[in-house]
Order: structure tokens, then sequence, then C-alpha cells
């Protein structure tokens, strides 16, 4: 038997029928699954320019929230990290002084005792690192701001070596410390002598927040502490009990002052720490304005979803059950 023109006819419009229907079927349940329409330019009314520049915003504020969550966390571990460096000085500073001042040299030797490992922690304090970067080398956050602390009082050692007396051992060790082209700087500081990125703020603002190994607090504090190892273990200091408490005298002197200096840093440092906070609470305040702009543009209403859904899938319904009759008339017609 030979298909009559229109019989192929009809066949090819029920089969464009059943695609088209198809396709809106699935539609329907990509939206009624995701509660967002599908057709971003009848969404957003024809204006996709406004839907971009929206979805362009919450690109950029969620590169500032990362931003700002890195920010708060080195900020927030430097806080610690001094509170540490501070709280190594111990009873170092005033109570030593103390005793050097009554003349009690049993109490300063006591409480001089842990001058090294006071050192120790001191610098293990300022290389501290978050999320894998040094937070007190400056730009250099790859590599520990200080050298180990047995190489720093290594370094003191021998640069008070030789020296005839006290004053002259002291002002060597304060040149070590202070030489901007040489001692510390350029040896026990491993860091960058530039400071880490300030953090974009938002809204064209920036902070600098970052404290360096090479600050003046942190050197004043690591030279009265390595003041107080030599004389506990320098042949200068052991030499009288008035060379050994000169030299405590002028290390704690330099710790008690460090100490006030390292209380301003981490206030200042407060200060920063609230400022990157602010702004977090704005980036995210901004960011949930934008996605519920974004949300009312392209919310799909789930009652009217649900029901285009059903409609949809009874009209697909039909059109297999029209479609299996057809063909079994067909059939049945060749069969004659």
């Amino acid at each position: 038997m030979i298909t009559s023109v229109p019989d192929i006819l009809s066949g090819l419009h029920r089969q464009q029928n059943n695609f088209a229907l198809r396709q809106r079927l699935e539609t329907a349940s990509q939206e009624l699954a995701s509660g967002r329409k599908s057709d971003l330019i009848e969404a957003s009314g024809g204006d996709l320019a406004r839907l971009h520049a929206i979805e362009a915003g919450l690109s950029r504020l969620t590169a500032g929230a990362d931003r700002l969550k890195m920010a708060e966390g080195r900020a927030g571990m430097t806080q610690e990290a001094l509170g540490r460096f501070a709280d190594a000085a111990g009873a170092h500073g005033a109570a030593l002084l103390g005793d050097v001042g009554l003349g009690d040299v049993a109490s300063a030797r006591t409480r001089a005792a842990g001058a090294r490992s006071a050192f120790e922690a001191a610098v293990n304090a300022i290389n501290t690192r978050y999320a894998g970067r040094s937070l007190f080398a400056g730009a250099a956050t790859d590599t520990d701001a200080l050298a180990p602390p047995d190489q720093i009082l290594s370094e003191v050692s021998a640069a008070i070596a030789g020296a005839p007396d006290v004053p002259t051992a002291l002002a060597a060790i304060d040149f070590y410390f202070n030489d901007p082209a040489g001692g510390f700087a350029t040896s026990a500081f491993q860091g960058a002598a530039i400071d880490a990125p300030d953090v974009d703020l938002g809204d064209g603002q920036r902070l600098s927040y970052a404290e360096r190994g090479d600050s003046a607090a942190v050197r004043e504090m690591l030279q009265g502490l390595a003041t107080l190892v030599m004389g506990n273990e320098s042949a200068l200091g052991q030499a009288s009990s008035l060379n050994e408490m000169a030299f405590y005298r002028d290390g704690a002197t330099r710790v008690v002052s460090a100490q006030d200096a390292v209380t301003d840093a981490r206030a200042l440092l407060g200060v920063a720490e609230a400022r990157i906070a602010d702004a977090a609470t704005a980036n995210a305040a901004e960011a949930s304005a934008l996605d519920l702009m974004r949300s009312r543009l392209l919310a799909r209403d789930p009652y009217e979803a649900a029901s285009e859904f059903q409609a949809l899938e009874s009209q697909m319904q039909s059109l297999y059950a029209a479609t299996a009759r057809l063909a079994g008339l067909s059939l049945t017609n060749y069969l004659r």
C-alpha cells in the first residue's frame, strides 16, 4: 500500500508537535527544580545588560569576600602572634629591672635564667605563618621573617667578642640590631624591605595593616632579650656580678620599652581589624541585596511552574496516546 502525501505531512506535523512539546516539558521541569526562569531575556524584560551588571557585581563581591576573609585571618593571626611575642618576655622586663634596682643579684639571676628560651619563643612568634604565608616577612611571604634564634644569638656573641668592658659590648649589641647596612638587617631579618600588599576594603579604600619582623619594636625586644642572654652566657658578663647586673639593667630596660611599643602596635592592629570586619559586613550586605535583586528577576513562581508542568505532561500523554492509536489504524489498513 502506498502512503499518501497527506499521511506523510500529518506524520511530520505530529513529530514537530511532539518535539516542541518535549522541549517545553523539559524547560518546565528545569524551572520547577531550580525555581528560576530559563528565558533570561523574558525574565529581565529584555534588559540583559541589567542582569549582566548584577552578575558582574556578585562576582566582584565574591572575590572581595574571599580577599577580606584572608585579611581578617592574617590580621587575627598577627594579633595573636604579637601577643605571644610580648608574653615571651615574661618577667624579663619590669620585674627583673626591679631586682637590678634593689641590687638583688640572686633574684636577678633567677629571673634572667630563662632569657634564651624567651628569645627563642619571641623569634618563633615572629616566624608565624597563616595559610602557608609568613606574616612578618613583608612582601616575601614565602620565607620566614627571622633566622633561627641560635644563629642570631651566635652573631650577637661574635659581635661582643673581645670587648674590653660592658659599655663597649652594649654598644656592639646596639650596633648589631640597629645598623641599617648589616647585622640584624642583613643577616637575622630574612624578609623583604617592603610591606606585604595592602588590603582592598572596597569603594576605593585600601588599608595597610601588616607588621614586619624588622620593626623598631621587634628589634628592641630581641635586643633586650639577647642582652640578657649575653649577661648569662658571655665571658664578660660572667666576669663579675657588676658586669652581669649591667647587662641585666640594659636588657630589662629595653624589654620594658619594647613591651610598651608592642602594646601600641597591637592597638593599631585592632583598629585595622575593626575596619576589615566592617568592610566584610558591608560587602556581605551588598552581595545579599544584589542576590535578592537577581532572585526577583529570575525567580519562577513554584505554583505556576508546577501547574504548567502538569498541563504539559498531560498534553504529552495525550499526544502519545493519539500517536499510538494512529499507528494502530495505519497497521490495520496496511494488513487489509
